[in-house]
């Protein structure tokens, strides 16, 4: 799967009809390759807590 063209079901309006829409945005798309890239080898669990610890790094280091 190339992540880039991800989508997910979304609500539209009131009306509760769902949509597949892009999970990224068009000049996010690169950026998500080359992150899921980097994940090849990892088990969907290793990928996630990586991607946890990098996500905690982030908010600690932009609190400072």
């Amino acid at each position: 799967m190339n992540i880039s063209e991800a989508t997910r079901k979304t609500e539209i309006g009131l009306s509760g009809k769902m949509a597949e829409m892009p999970m990224f945005q068009s000049d996010e798309r690169e950026r998500a390759s080359k992150i899921a890239e980097q994940l090849k080898g990892m088990t969907i669990n290793e990928a996630q807590e990586f991607l946890s610890r990098i996500s905690e790094a982030i908010t600690y280091v932009c609190k400072i």
